[in-house]
């Protein structure tokens, strides 16, 4: 460290200076004041902005907005922006540079801009799913909050964990997938693969739901089915608070995932619902993986992450959305719907994502079958990688009673209406809800978009 003439610190290198040496305050302040910021912004990020001058007058120019700075040194620079800014906040988000870095630093600086950027891109694809559905999913949150009856405790357990997409990579994957539940292992399977595994008598541990979409209500009737048709047996589903989710479905233990806004935590924290708080993730499958290195210090083993076609299969078959198949006409043939799907980029935004991903996940993960290539580079699941012992453990599960209609569903209304009156946090739960419903938030604007059979 260089001491300037103001003796404050400084930076040096035989290459360049990172601050003024005579005056680095007043230097930040006058590189704030040139900048073109435009109004309304949330979050800035700061690429290395080295000892921070230049923090206090940007703070001072826009004090509500948030300020996060990333370093050189940082690891995995996309958990970081993920930790610290929601997805729905992604077009209110502005990059600040500090060019003395780049000259510094170099690759160093110019991957960390890269990162920053590939962030902002997927978050932004993010928000457009969530603008889409936002309406749906704040209304998913407190039907959802109205119907569930058995809440499942959150706890790691020290067993492996299978993470199972819904890719047509997952038809030749099941005799993998028996031998090492036969072994133990947790089968955790998105939704869209039940149908898949039923019919090839392998039954999850436990179902990931999270699309808001009404079809996805269709993947969770398999489910029901099970447990009303046949022998009663309860396969419990980690469903995120805004997952479309179909009625019946409440008969079964449910692991409530909220997205950690301030907004969905309040309302669980406050009604006594035990919750376990995730990132947002734009596919379920992402969402699942994230899930099984929370539950498990051990091996995580993945496939049906295809991440692609294969000829016109998206899914693997059986699938609970096949009648489709059926719905084919002269007019719309099965093969240009499927073009259709395909020319849809989101695969590749997908891909990109465990890409980037994969350099900081836990180096227990393996896979099975033949996956997307991005995940070439993972080990190939061998099968003496699991010991010959069984490592059940059994979740702890509650009831709640329900035998008020509706109550729940209106408590939660007047938590929220009563959370947006708070002095401390009442403008951070405003300002998440706005900006998910794109519109001013009152008590007439909550009451409609919760769409409370009740008619709160």
């Amino acid at each position: 460290m260089t001491p300037t003439k103001d003796s404050l610190p400084n930076s040096e290198s035989c290459r360049s200076i990172l601050h003024s040496r005579y005056n680095p305050i007043a230097e930040a302040e006058r590189y704030i004041d040139t900048l073109s910021l435009r109004e309304g912004v949330d979050f800035f990020i700061l690429i290395e902005p080295g000892m921070g001058y230049i923090i206090s007058p940007l703070q001072k120019k826009f004090p509500c907005a948030k300020i996060v700075c990333l370093h050189v040194e940082d690891a995995d620079v996309q958990a970081i922006l993920e930790r610290e800014i929601p997805d729905v906040y992604a077009s209110s988000i502005e990059i600040i540079e500090w060019k003395p870095s780049q000259r510094l630093f170099g690759e160093k600086y110019l991957h960390l801009l890269s990162e920053t950027t590939a962030f902002i891109k997927r978050a932004n694809a993010n928000k457009y799913t969530t603008d889409y559905f936002s309406e749906r999913w704040f209304s998913n949150f407190f039907k959802n909050v109205d119907s569930i009856k058995k809440f499942i405790i959150f706890e790691r357990f020290d067993k492996p964990i299978i993470v199972v997409g819904a890719g047509p990579c997952l038809e030749d994957s099941m005799q993998a997938i028996k031998a090492l539940q036969k072994k133990g292992a947790f089968v955790l399977a998105v939704s869209a693969a039940c149908a898949t595994l039923l019919k090839n008598d392998v039954l999850p541990d436990m179902v990931v739901a999270s699309d808001g979409g009404n079809w996805a209500v269709f993947h969770l009737f398999e489910l029901v089915r099970l447990y009303r048709q046949t022998t009663g047996v309860e396969v419990p589903v980690a469903a995120t608070m805004n997952a479309a989710l179909p009625v019946q479905i409440a008969d079964l233990p449910m692991l409530l995932i909220t997205d950690g806004s301030l907004w969905q935590n309040t309302v669980l924290k406050t009604l006594g619902f035990p919750f376990f708080g995730m990132p947002q993730r734009g596919t379920v499958t992402a969402q699942a993986l994230d899930l099984a290195f929370a539950l498990t210090p051990t091996s995580v083993f993945i496939t049906g992450m295809d991440l692609a076609n294969r000829d016109i299969l998206v899914h693997a078959r059986p699938y609970a959305l096949d009648f489709h198949v059926h719905a084919a006409t002269r007019l719309k043939p099965l093969y240009s719907s499927a073009f259709v799907g395909a020319a849809n980029n989101s695969f590749a935004v997908y891909a990109e994502w465990f890409k980037r991903k994969l350099n900081f996940y836990p180096k227990r993960l393996f896979t099975i079958g033949e996956n997307h290539q991005v995940f070439s580079s993972l080990p190939v699941w061998i099968d003496a990688k699991i010991a010959d012992k069984q490592f059940r453990q059994e979740a702890r599960i509650f009831s709640l009673d329900r035998s008020t209609k509706g109550i729940y569903g209106k408590k939660a209304v007047e938590i929220l209406l009563s959370a947006l009156k708070n002095g401390v946090y009442g403008q951070k739960i405003a300002g998440e809800i706005a900006e998910l419903l794109s519109c001013v938030v009152d008590e007439k604007t909550i009451m409609e978009k919760a769409n409370h059979p009740s008619g709160v």
